[in-house]
């Protein structure tokens, strides 16, 4: 656990970007990870986006691990949001089991982990390559895979 607490994560590309647009359009971001509150607070200090999400569940805040909804659905309640109104960006087939589970839309993004199968066999409601196409797909209804970002 120590060595996981010093393991410091990657910014995905677009994130800066996917926060900005969510900014612009209104949209309220949250964090759900399984990851321990003092790294991911860290990080989030190191990208400069102190402020940037309204609410963040770590490990620590949840009894059940994902795919279990318990931890993004404590995030809805601190949020105030109908599970039906909020849509949930994951790169693991256990984010969209999560987000299944809780009844929220599910976005999957090929990231850098080797899954783009199980990705897919999660069946997200829209599998996009990379953030942009996520934001696309979210703030413009655009599910089209010929749009550039989106799967087939």
């Amino acid at each position: 656990m120590e060595i996981y607490a010093e393991e410091a994560c990657g910014l995905m590309p677009g994130a800066r970007e996917a926060l900005a647009r969510m900014a612009a359009a209104g949209v309220s971001a949250g964090v759900v990870t399984s990851g321990s509150r003092v790294r991911v607070e860290r990080e989030i200090r190191g990208f400069g986006f102190e402020g940037a999400f309204a609410t963040i569940v770590c490990g620590e805040d949840a009894q059940k691990k994902k795919p279990d909804a318990e931890a993004l659905e404590t995030a809805l309640s601190r949020l105030a949001i109908a599970a039906r109104d909020a849509a949930y960006v994951g790169d693991s087939p256990e984010d969209i089991h999560m987000a299944r589970a809780a009844g929220v839309y599910a976005v999957g993004i090929e990231g850098g982990f080797p899954n783009g199968p199980a990705l897919r066999e999660s069946a997200p409601d829209v599998l996009a390559k990379d953030l942009t196409g996520a934001m696309n797909a979210l703030l413009h209804g655009n599910r089209n895979p010929d749009e550039p970002g989106l799967l087939p």
